[in-house]
Protein backbone atom coordinates (compact mmCIF):
# COMPACT_ATOMS: atom_id res chain seq x y z
CA UNK A 1 0.00 0.00 0.00
CA UNK A 2 3.44 2.38 0.42
CA UNK A 3 4.60 1.54 -3.19
CA UNK A 4 3.31 3.17 -6.02
CA UNK A 5 3.72 3.29 -9.91
CA UNK A 6 3.06 5.29 -12.64
CA UNK A 7 3.71 5.69 -16.07
CA UNK A 8 4.96 8.90 -17.45
CA UNK A 9 6.86 10.05 -20.54
CA UNK A 10 10.23 11.15 -20.64
CA UNK A 11 11.47 14.33 -22.50
CA UNK A 12 14.38 16.75 -22.01
CA UNK A 13 14.16 19.65 -19.55
CA UNK A 14 13.90 22.49 -22.66
CA UNK A 15 12.17 22.09 -25.61
CA UNK A 16 12.41 25.28 -28.23
CA UNK A 17 9.72 25.29 -30.66
CA UNK A 18 11.65 27.01 -33.60
CA UNK A 19 9.74 29.52 -36.16
CA UNK A 20 9.98 32.46 -38.38
CA UNK A 21 9.17 35.93 -37.39
CA UNK A 22 8.16 36.73 -41.04
CA UNK A 23 6.42 35.02 -43.89
CA UNK A 24 7.80 33.88 -46.80
CA UNK A 25 8.87 30.69 -48.97
CA UNK A 26 12.14 28.77 -47.30
CA UNK A 27 15.17 29.29 -49.53
CA UNK A 28 17.54 27.66 -47.67
CA UNK A 29 16.75 24.56 -45.13
CA UNK A 30 19.67 23.03 -43.34
CA UNK A 31 17.65 21.28 -40.39
CA UNK A 32 17.88 17.60 -40.46
CA UNK A 33 16.29 15.10 -37.60
CA UNK A 34 18.71 14.14 -35.22
CA UNK A 35 20.93 16.78 -36.37
CA UNK A 36 23.49 18.86 -33.64
CA UNK A 37 23.23 22.24 -33.79
CA UNK A 38 25.58 25.15 -32.06
CA UNK A 39 23.88 28.28 -30.25
CA UNK A 40 23.60 31.10 -33.07
CA UNK A 41 23.79 28.36 -36.43
CA UNK A 42 22.25 29.76 -39.31
CA UNK A 43 19.48 26.67 -39.92
CA UNK A 44 17.11 28.16 -42.51
CA UNK A 45 16.36 31.35 -44.11
CA UNK A 46 13.52 32.64 -46.28
CA UNK A 47 13.36 34.23 -49.85
CA UNK A 48 12.61 37.85 -47.97
CA UNK A 49 11.32 38.71 -51.33
CA UNK A 50 8.82 41.14 -49.34
CA UNK A 51 10.73 42.45 -46.45
CA UNK A 52 13.56 43.82 -48.87
CA UNK A 53 11.16 45.30 -51.06
CA UNK A 54 9.31 47.18 -48.26
CA UNK A 55 13.02 48.27 -46.98
CA UNK A 56 14.08 49.44 -50.42
CA UNK A 57 10.37 51.51 -50.11
CA UNK A 58 11.80 52.84 -46.68
CA UNK A 59 14.96 54.03 -48.30
CA UNK A 60 13.71 55.92 -50.57
CA UNK A 61 10.94 57.56 -48.54
CA UNK A 62 14.06 58.39 -45.95
CA UNK A 63 15.82 59.95 -48.81
CA UNK A 64 13.11 61.82 -50.10
CA UNK A 65 12.47 62.93 -46.11
CA UNK A 66 15.62 64.13 -46.14
CA UNK A 67 15.66 66.37 -49.29
CA UNK A 68 12.55 67.55 -48.11
CA UNK A 69 14.14 68.56 -44.81
CA UNK A 70 17.14 69.76 -46.22
CA UNK A 71 15.22 72.42 -48.59
CA UNK A 72 13.23 74.04 -45.82
CA UNK A 73 15.92 73.89 -43.60
CA UNK A 74 17.70 76.75 -45.96
CA UNK A 75 14.13 78.49 -46.57
CA UNK A 76 13.88 78.99 -42.77
CA UNK A 77 17.44 80.49 -43.24
CA UNK A 78 16.58 82.40 -45.58
CA UNK A 79 13.06 83.47 -44.27
CA UNK A 80 15.30 84.23 -40.83
CA UNK A 81 17.85 86.04 -42.40
CA UNK A 82 15.04 88.58 -44.10
CA UNK A 83 13.00 88.54 -41.04
CA UNK A 84 15.91 90.23 -39.13
CA UNK A 85 16.51 92.76 -42.09
CA UNK A 86 12.65 94.04 -42.29
CA UNK A 87 12.38 92.49 -45.63
CA UNK A 88 10.02 89.50 -44.32
CA UNK A 89 7.08 89.55 -42.47
CA UNK A 90 6.27 87.84 -38.92
CA UNK A 91 4.53 85.24 -40.60
CA UNK A 92 6.53 84.43 -43.06
CA UNK A 93 8.98 83.42 -40.78
CA UNK A 94 6.53 81.59 -38.98
CA UNK A 95 5.48 79.60 -41.72
CA UNK A 96 8.92 78.67 -42.68
CA UNK A 97 9.73 77.34 -39.13
CA UNK A 98 6.39 75.20 -38.91
CA UNK A 99 7.64 73.90 -42.21
CA UNK A 100 10.71 73.10 -41.04
CA UNK A 101 9.83 71.26 -37.88
CA UNK A 102 7.22 69.26 -40.63
CA UNK A 103 9.74 67.80 -42.38
CA UNK A 104 11.95 67.47 -39.48
CA UNK A 105 9.30 64.99 -38.02
CA UNK A 106 8.75 63.47 -41.33
CA UNK A 107 12.83 62.54 -42.00
CA UNK A 108 12.88 61.05 -38.32
CA UNK A 109 9.88 58.91 -39.06
CA UNK A 110 11.33 57.94 -42.29
CA UNK A 111 14.42 57.18 -40.74
CA UNK A 112 12.87 54.89 -38.19
CA UNK A 113 10.65 53.03 -40.82
CA UNK A 114 14.22 52.15 -42.49
CA UNK A 115 15.22 50.95 -38.87
CA UNK A 116 12.00 48.50 -38.64
CA UNK A 117 12.59 47.24 -41.42
CA UNK A 118 16.31 46.35 -41.20
CA UNK A 119 15.13 44.16 -38.21
CA UNK A 120 11.78 42.74 -40.59
CA UNK A 121 14.38 41.41 -42.80
CA UNK A 122 16.65 39.94 -40.10
CA UNK A 123 13.42 38.12 -39.85
CA UNK A 124 13.60 36.33 -41.93
CA UNK A 125 16.78 34.14 -41.16
CA UNK A 126 16.36 31.21 -38.25
CA UNK A 127 19.07 30.82 -36.00
CA UNK A 128 19.80 27.93 -33.08
CA UNK A 129 18.94 29.95 -29.84
CA UNK A 130 20.33 26.88 -27.90
CA UNK A 131 23.00 24.11 -28.79
CA UNK A 132 21.08 20.82 -28.92
CA UNK A 133 19.55 18.48 -31.40
CA UNK A 134 17.35 18.45 -33.67
CA UNK A 135 13.94 15.73 -32.21
CA UNK A 136 11.50 16.99 -34.93
CA UNK A 137 11.37 18.62 -38.49
CA UNK A 138 7.59 19.66 -39.67
CA UNK A 139 8.65 21.74 -43.02
CA UNK A 140 11.04 21.34 -46.37
CA UNK A 141 12.65 23.57 -48.99
CA UNK A 142 10.38 25.64 -51.06
CA UNK A 143 7.30 25.56 -48.37
CA UNK A 144 5.23 28.65 -47.66
CA UNK A 145 5.37 29.48 -44.26
CA UNK A 146 3.85 31.66 -41.49
CA UNK A 147 4.95 33.79 -38.67
CA UNK A 148 5.08 31.29 -35.77
CA UNK A 149 4.64 28.28 -37.72
CA UNK A 150 6.64 25.67 -36.34
CA UNK A 151 9.11 24.24 -38.75
CA UNK A 152 11.20 21.96 -36.64
CA UNK A 153 11.63 21.54 -32.74
CA UNK A 154 15.34 21.34 -30.61
CA UNK A 155 15.62 19.57 -27.52
CA UNK A 156 18.48 22.05 -25.86
CA UNK A 157 18.48 20.60 -22.17
CA UNK A 158 20.82 18.62 -20.41
CA UNK A 159 18.61 17.29 -18.08
CA UNK A 160 16.19 14.48 -18.65
CA UNK A 161 12.44 15.34 -17.18
CA UNK A 162 10.09 12.77 -16.59
CA UNK A 163 6.18 14.02 -17.18
CA UNK A 164 3.36 12.27 -15.33
CA UNK A 165 -0.27 12.36 -14.00
CA UNK A 166 -1.19 11.28 -10.65
CA UNK A 167 -4.79 11.26 -9.18
CA UNK A 168 -6.27 13.06 -6.63
CA UNK A 169 -5.71 9.96 -3.89
CA UNK A 170 -2.34 10.36 -4.24
CA UNK A 171 -1.35 14.15 -5.04
CA UNK A 172 -1.24 14.80 -1.44
CA UNK A 173 1.60 12.68 -0.65
CA UNK A 174 4.07 14.01 -3.16
CA UNK A 175 5.91 16.86 -2.52
CA UNK A 176 9.18 18.45 -4.49
CA UNK A 177 12.51 16.91 -3.14
CA UNK A 178 10.61 13.68 -3.20
CA UNK A 179 13.03 11.03 -4.41
CA UNK A 180 12.15 7.97 -6.68
CA UNK A 181 13.19 5.24 -8.72
CA UNK A 182 12.53 5.02 -12.69
CA UNK A 183 12.74 2.79 -15.30
CA UNK A 184 12.04 2.16 -18.77
CA UNK A 185 10.30 -0.36 -20.32
CA UNK A 186 12.93 -0.16 -23.63
CA UNK A 187 15.91 -0.14 -21.05
CA UNK A 188 15.50 -3.10 -19.41
CA UNK A 189 17.19 -4.01 -16.31
CA UNK A 190 18.20 -0.35 -15.70
CA UNK A 191 17.10 1.86 -13.05
CA UNK A 192 17.52 5.55 -12.50
CA UNK A 193 16.89 8.11 -9.60
CA UNK A 194 14.97 10.71 -9.91
CA UNK A 195 13.94 13.59 -8.16
CA UNK A 196 10.40 15.35 -8.04
CA UNK A 197 11.12 19.04 -9.34
CA UNK A 198 7.26 20.18 -9.48
CA UNK A 199 3.89 19.51 -8.36
CA UNK A 200 0.55 20.89 -10.05
CA UNK A 201 -1.39 22.48 -7.54
CA UNK A 202 -4.53 22.03 -9.93
CA UNK A 203 -6.07 19.57 -12.25
CA UNK A 204 -5.00 18.53 -15.93
CA UNK A 205 -8.35 19.25 -17.89
CA UNK A 206 -7.07 16.60 -20.16
CA UNK A 207 -6.73 13.88 -18.60
CA UNK A 208 -8.17 14.67 -14.67
CA UNK A 209 -4.44 13.94 -13.10
CA UNK A 210 -2.39 16.51 -11.72
CA UNK A 211 0.60 17.06 -13.73
CA UNK A 212 3.73 16.23 -11.85
CA UNK A 213 7.60 16.74 -13.22
CA UNK A 214 10.67 15.01 -12.20
CA UNK A 215 14.74 15.29 -13.03
CA UNK A 216 16.93 12.40 -13.16
CA UNK A 217 19.64 13.15 -11.07
CA UNK A 218 22.03 11.30 -13.75
CA UNK A 219 22.43 12.44 -17.18
CA UNK A 220 22.57 9.33 -19.97
CA UNK A 221 22.75 9.39 -23.74
CA UNK A 222 20.18 5.84 -23.17
CA UNK A 223 17.09 7.60 -21.56
CA UNK A 224 15.88 9.59 -25.46
CA UNK A 225 12.89 11.70 -25.29
CA UNK A 226 9.14 9.80 -25.53
CA UNK A 227 10.53 7.18 -23.92
CA UNK A 228 8.01 5.53 -21.56
CA UNK A 229 8.90 5.66 -17.50
CA UNK A 230 7.87 3.58 -15.08
CA UNK A 231 8.13 5.98 -11.95
CA UNK A 232 7.79 3.98 -8.48
CA UNK A 233 6.80 6.26 -5.26
CA UNK A 234 7.42 4.76 -1.85
CA UNK A 235 5.09 6.50 0.45
CA UNK A 236 6.65 4.96 3.45
CA UNK A 237 8.59 2.03 5.02
CA UNK A 238 7.63 -1.20 3.81
CA UNK A 239 6.69 -4.03 5.90
CA UNK A 240 7.78 -6.68 4.00
CA UNK A 241 9.86 -9.13 5.03
CA UNK A 242 11.15 -12.68 4.01
CA UNK A 243 7.31 -14.50 4.72
CA UNK A 244 6.16 -11.96 2.45
CA UNK A 245 6.20 -11.47 -1.25
CA UNK A 246 5.34 -8.22 -2.50
CA UNK A 247 4.18 -8.36 -6.46
CA UNK A 248 2.87 -6.18 -8.91
CA UNK A 249 -1.02 -5.21 -8.82
CA UNK A 250 -1.09 -6.39 -12.57
CA UNK A 251 0.40 -10.05 -11.33
CA UNK A 252 -3.02 -10.61 -9.71
CA UNK A 253 -5.94 -11.93 -10.99
CA UNK A 254 -9.91 -11.59 -9.75
CA UNK A 255 -12.98 -13.45 -10.88
CA UNK A 256 -16.34 -14.48 -8.90
CA UNK A 257 -14.35 -15.99 -6.01
CA UNK A 258 -12.39 -13.14 -5.58
CA UNK A 259 -8.80 -11.65 -5.92
CA UNK A 260 -6.04 -14.51 -7.01
CA UNK A 261 -2.52 -14.54 -8.01
CA UNK A 262 -1.05 -18.37 -10.25
CA UNK A 263 1.89 -20.08 -8.06
CA UNK A 264 4.08 -21.99 -9.74
CA UNK A 265 5.28 -24.75 -7.76
CA UNK A 266 8.54 -26.53 -8.93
Amino acid sequence: ENIRTFSGIAQTDKVIALSFRNTGIIAQFDIKLGQTVKKVQLLAKLDNVQSRLAYEQSLTQKNSAQSQFNTTKLSLDRARALYEKGSASLSDFEGAKNAYKTAEQTYESAKRGVSIQQEQMKFGYLYAPESGVISAVNSEIKENVNPVQTIATLNAGTDMKINLGIPESIINKINVGDSVDVTFTSLQGKSFKAKVTEVSPTVSSTTATYPVHLILTRTTNDVKSGMTANVTFDFGVSKASNSRLVIPAYAVGEDHNGRFVFLLVS
